[in-house]
């Protein structure tokens, strides 16, 4: 349940938004439970109930004709525009619904008072920000690499994007007035789209009234466009994913990152192998059909994620139909607390690169470390064999908290077998020894990447106690949590190691983990990853 939080101080609404109210009451738009705005703490606006909030009741419903969609906007006045210009406006353009949005907004702002969506528009932010926005001395307080290049990189796109946009729309001036061509009111509209627009779950890209006051959290509130009497339900939604495994987009990588496949480690590693016997090369023979196998799974798996289809939805526009945030089936809002819902399963560094906040114990968040696949080695002829086969490229991992690192530690494990092992531990845990030499360069690679930084995790909470401004918050959260998960890694690492040298001189699974974990923080958590780990070493 989320509990009423006493430091929420109801604000004032201004005349616009006021007006935004009357407008959107009038067009049967209905938010009975929630008042707009309160500031919580430590500074940001959001929604509060204002009565008890039921699992699966709709918190906000808006008609069908009151969504502005990018059909709405292809069939206005200026149809003729987005046709002329289908290099922009078209399919061929996999930004065109966005651009045909944004456009749209702008000639509707200059309208005033005469276009259909004033209301909406004149209660909009006036200046939206990003992480694009912040300054390079806020930007390195996230003390990431890669998202201060993912803020260039974003910046840069947005910039050929206008003036790709611009070059188009400067041919219609009787339409578009010099004003209205400016970087200003295309910055406006391309930060108004991607921070409110519902994508995913609606037959086109929408913005929808009242439905953009609610902040992201876990939660599993949603939103869903169907008939009034419809169920909603969103448990379907992700199938294939495991419950806490984020759904981030690619992020721009300043060196490109590299992959890596079963085939291509059992290569490393038989190629790197100067005393090749009869024996041995009979485990090759038979790790290299293994290794086809896994790769082949690995990639169906993949494959049935992307394609995937959420059953009994059909994304097709109805006058009938509603956009609706419904609570889900665990959220209970009681009144005085802050109604969430979710914009999707986004880490911190998502979150940050396309809203500009952080969440503390955000589950789909993850720590990514990136290695040059030669420092996962010590084997010079491995080496010598990647830089020969340009497989000595960066490769990333993500690390999560409630999960070991599997992925590191297979390509560890390859690197690191030889004949004295059987072949089942190539890519899975089937020897112990080997499995502690795995553990042990794990542990290192992830104390080489956590010396990094140029703060501690516990000088970062230390710094959270201050009451930072809002930007140096949001910073603070992203590297703790990070940092907090390399952590935790290292300690299931630790505990593991010590299982394994138990295990090695007889001592029996069960009793040695209750051992481990008797008086471990988090012990249940943990007990739960590792068993995971174990039942595979068995």
């Amino acid at each position: 349940m989320y509990k009423n939080v006493e430091d929420a101080i109801k604000i004032e609404s201004n005349p616009d938004l006021e007006l935004y109210f009357q407008w959107a009451r009038a067009h049967e738009i209905r938010w009975d439970k929630i008042e707009y705005p309160v500031l919580f703490p430590p500074g940001y606006i959001g929604s509060r109930a204002i009565a008890s909030i039921e699992p699966e009741e709709s918190i906000i419903t808006v008609p069908n004709n009151m969504l502005i969609t990018t059909k709405i906007a292809f069939l206005s006045e200026i149809k003729h525009i987005y046709e002329e210009n289908p290099d922009l406006f078209s399919k061929i353009n996999p930004r065109y619904e966005e651009l045909i949005l944004i456009t749209f907004l702008i000639w509707e702002k200059c309208k005033g008072s005469n276009s259909v969506w004033y209301e909406f528009i004149i209660s909009q932010p006036v200046q939206v920000e990003i992480l694009q926005d912040w300054s390079i001395e806020e930007i390195q307080q996230l003390q990431d690499e890669d998202l201060e290049y993912e803020s260039q990189s974003q910046l840069s796109a947005e910039i050929k994007l206008y003036s790709d946009w611009k070059q188009a729309i400067e041919k219609y001036p009787q339409y578009f007035q010099p004003n209205m061509l400016d970087y200003a009111e295309f910055n406006w509209a391309y930060k108004l789209i991607g921070t409110r627009a519902f994508v995913k779950f609606v037959p086109h890209w929408t913005l929808a009234p009242i439905a953009e006051l609610l902040n992201h959290h876990n939660t599993s509130t949603f939103y869903c466009y169907n008939f009034p009497n419809e169920i909603s339900e969103s448990l379907s939604r992700y199938n294939y994913f495991e419950e806490d495994e984020d759904n981030d987009e690619d992020f721009a990588e300043k060196i490109p990152i590299t992959t890596i496949n079963c085939k291509q480690l059992l290569s490393i590693n038989k190629d790197g192998n100067e005393n090749i016997d009869e024996s041995l090369r009979i485990k090759y023979e038979k790790l290299i059909k293994e290794a086809e196998k896994i790769d082949d799974n690995e990639n169906d798996g993949k494959m049935r994620k992307e394609r995937y289809q959420q059953p009994n939805i059909l994304l097709i526009e109805n006058d009938e139909k509603q956009l609706k945030i419904v609570a889900g089936l665990n959220d209970r809002y009681e009144a005085g607390s802050e109604v969430y819902m979710s914009y999707g399963r986004d880490s911190n560094k998502r979150l940050l690169s396309v809203y500009g906040f952080s969440l503390k114990d955000n589950k789909y968040n993850y720590a990514r470390i990136k290695v040059n696949l030669t420092d996962l080695s010590s084997n010079l002829n491995q080496i010598q064999y990647m830089i020969n086969s340009s497989l000595d490229g960066i490769y990333a991992f993500k690390i999560r908290e409630r999960h070991l690192c599997l992925d590191l530690l297979r390509v560890i494990r390859a690197l690191k077998w030889s004949n004295k092992f059987p072949e089942a531990a190539f890519f899975l845990p089937a020897s112990i020894d080997l499995e502690i030499q795995t553990f042990e360069y794990a542990k290192n690679i992830l104390n080489r990447w956590i010396s990094r930084y140029p703060t501690t995790y516990e000088r970062d909470l230390e710094l959270l106690q201050e009451n930072p401004p809002l930007k140096l918050y949001f910073a603070l959260v992203y590297r703790s949590e990070v940092k907090k998960i390399l952590l935790k890694q290292m300690q299931l690492i630790d505990i593991i190691m010590r299982l394994l040298m138990k295990l090695k001189i007889g001592a029996e699974i069960e009793q040695a983990l209750n051992e481990e974990l008797e008086n471990s923080e988090d012990g249940l958590g943990n007990k739960r990853v590792i068993e995971v780990y174990l039942d595979m070493l068995k």
